[in-house]
Formats: structure tokens, sequence, C-alpha cells
């Protein structure tokens, strides 16, 4: 194994071991010493490193609320569809009739 795949396979394993954060350059050397050396322990090595990086991703970008629309907008909407029933308009209307709640 070449040194730098080496020395990267020994970070990523020191990182799991002190549960540090896992940044996506640790799971593309990871992936990388996959593709060179591709055994059944780097391959599980590897899953768990991608794993707990979307695990860290994904708890640091919630998902932000949704805008709900207001009584005024909604209303406009239903008067579109209503003038012009047209599917864009209809659907239009339906997806802030969803958003609203209702």
């Amino acid at each position: 194994m070449d040194q730098v795949q080496l020395t990267n396979l020994r970070a990523i394993q020191t990182k799991l071991e002190d549960a540090a954060e896992i940044t996506p350059q640790d799971v593309q050397d990871m992936a990388m010493i996959v593709r060179l050396y591709p055994t059944m322990v780097h391959r599980a090595l590897f899953g768990v490193v991608s794993a707990r990086q979307q695990q860290a991703a994904a708890a640091a970008d919630p998902k932000p609320s949704p805008i709900r629309p207001t009584a005024e907008q909604l209303e406009a909407a239903r008067k579109a569809a209503t003038v012009n029933p047209t599917p864009q308009t209809i659907a239009a209307y339906v997806t802030l009739k969803r958003q609203a709640g209702e």
C-alpha cells in the first residue's frame, strides 16, 4: 500500500475511533483506497465512513420550514383558477392550498 493511502487510512481509522467529524475529503480518500485495494475490510470501512459523513451532513442542514401562503395569496390563486381553469392555474391553487394545510 502506498504511503499516502496508508496515512489516509490510519487518519480515517483514528477519526472513527475518536468519534471525530468525518469530512467529504475523508470519504473521497476512503473511496480511492477501496478502488486501489478492494478488500472486504476496506469496503466495510468505506460504508461506515460514508454513513457517518451523511449523518453529520443531515444533522447540520435541517430542512427549513415551508413558508405558509397567506389568505390573500390563496384567494388570488382560487380566483385565477376559477377565471382561467387551465391545468397550470389549478395546480398552482392546489399547491398553495396544500401548503396552507387546508
